[in-house]
């Protein structure tokens, strides 16, 4: 379905197939044997990590993901500005193609402030042999004084 107001409210799974009955009471079957690899994007809500009044140094993200994304951050709700922590490149780094980046390096950033927002953006129409996805996310930072 490509209407916005679509809101699942049962799902089944019966030999494979998958079934979702929908909020207007219509049942619609998915295909499980293709992908239909349109852009995906995630978008976390403004987050204070706990402590809303303290500062936090920012300092990098660790991410488990499949495919190619890019990964902004904000650290200020005032501008909502984004910095580029990661690119959706398969060949120049810093990149993840595939797997994670725990047992490697981080990819390090700079920011400050009380709260955080990330933007993750994969349009990776592939080669039809993985379908993107994503595990988990972890922000390193510290913390910092009272505002």
């Amino acid at each position: 379905r490509n209407d916005v107001a679509f809101r699942p409210i049962k799902m089944f799974v019966i030999s494979g197939s998958i079934y979702l009955l929908g909020s207007d009471n219509i049942l619609y079957w998915y295909d499980t044997t293709g992908y239909d690899y349109k852009p995906t994007y995630v978008e976390t809500p403004w987050m204070d990590l706990g402590s809303p009044s303290k500062r936090k140094q920012f300092q990098a993200i660790d991410i488990a993901a499949k495919g190619s994304w890019k990964v902004k951050v904000s650290t200020n709700p005032q501008t909502g500005n984004y910095t580029t922590v990661l690119q959706k490149d398969y060949v120049s780094p810093p990149t993840i193609a595939a797997g994670s980046s725990y047992d490697l390096s981080r990819f390090s950033f700079s920011g400050n402030g009380t709260h955080i927002k990330l933007r993750l953006e994969c349009d990776d129409l592939g080669s039809f042999t993985q379908q993107p996805s994503l595990s988990s996310i972890s922000i390193i930072y510290d913390t910092c004084n009272t505002k």
